[in-house]
């Protein structure tokens, strides 16, 4: 069997009546190129079975057609909504994504960071960051701009997408008291990451305007995992008086219900329990967690926006900081009270 000549971008650019670079500039979605010579490109290519080369790409421009996604673990849904959404949007504009799982530690997320530019990667999204100047200082002097997720510094230059974390942890803790509960516990993140620390403040301030005391020995840190939910919510259901729990995610809400559980306390008639984020478990009915609901899908979608915008060169020296809206989702685990 004769094996078939495989196209080349000559190819392509001879049936298109067009130079091999504007070939270029569309098979990297270049926004200098019209619709009629995109289309024209795009027809030619259809009908060469012309397969792009990325290792030829990367040597012309430097960069793979390639996104990295640097979050603290893939496995938790949050995050996976997110990489949904990025995903999709990478997708649509002709890049692909690569996927990687900090676990938190800084020093993976330097080797990564250092990988994935090693791998000629166009930009990187952070789902998770460790707010170090100095690695996003080396993806920036490598020409490699990145765009921040759930999470801002402001003493970093980069752009981010973020949800309005304070108004949406003030309605929750707000919706608690009105159900009234007096003694409404905290379980947090690490309290280091501006999301956390919103979501904290969003707490106290509801407690304060609901003329509740503030209380430290109630308000404890996690690390957003189901097993931490499950260990603070133990404690805290030992000593603490506590009728209610917000957690800082849908994770460790969770998890604090399976230590009501095991506590022989009902939820919500003994306990009543609010997450953050309305990952698709959340809505079970054999759960029926009251949270706040995310945009996580956008918060996807939108942080590749930024980010390409930067990879095209169309971004302007300031950046840009987007701030989506929350929901308060009431199910069964905060009940009513009369």
């Amino acid at each position: 069997m004769l094996k078939r000549r495989r196209f080349t971008i000559k190819d392509v650019a001879r049936l298109a009546g067009v130079s091999d670079s504007t070939v270029s500039r569309v098979l990297t979605n270049h926004p200098a190129v019209s619709e009629k010579t995109r289309r024209d490109v795009l027809a030619a290519i259809d009908s060469s079975g012309y397969l792009p080369d990325s290792v030829a790409r990367c040597l012309v421009t430097g960069r793979s057609n390639a996104l990295a996604f640097i979050t603290e673990d893939i496995r938790n849904p949050f995050f996976a909504e997110i990489a949904r959404g990025v995903e999709d949007a990478a997708g649509a504009e002709g890049y692909h994504v690569i996927y990687c799982s900090t676990d938190g530690d800084p020093e993976k997320e330097k080797m990564y960071v250092e990988l994935m530019i090693g791998y000629r990667v166009s930009g990187i999204v952070f789902t998770s960051y460790s707010g170090s100047r100095e690695i996003l200082g080396f993806a920036g002097c490598q020409g490699v701009p990145s765009v921040l997720v759930n999470r801002y510094f402001d003493y970093l230059e980069t752009d981010c997408v973020v949800v309005d974390n304070m108004t949406g942890a003030y309605e929750a803790t707000k919706h608690l008291t009105h159900l009234g509960h007096t003694r409404i516990a905290h379980i947090g993140g690490g309290f280091k990451s501006s999301t956390s620390l919103e979501r904290r403040a969003g707490y106290e301030k509801a407690l304060r305007d609901s003329g509740l005391e503030v209380d430290e020995t109630i308000i404890t840190p996690g690390n957003l995992r189901f097993g931490t939910g499950y260990e603070k919510a133990a404690r805290l259901l030992e000593f603490s008086g506590v009728t209610a729990i917000f957690a800082a995610n849908d994770l460790m809400a969770m998890g604090a219900w399976q230590a009501c559980q095991e506590k022989k306390r009902s939820v919500p008639d003994d306990i009543a329990i609010v997450g953050f984020d309305d990952i698709e478990l959340a809505s079970f009915p054999n759960i029926s967690l009251t949270t706040v609901r995310q945009p996580k899908y956008d918060l996807g979608r939108l942080s590749v926006e930024l980010l390409l915008r930067r990879v095209r060169g169309l971004g302007d020296k300031h950046f840009e900081k987007v701030l989506l809206p929350t929901e308060l989702v009431i199910r069964k685990s905060s009940g009513v009270r009369a």
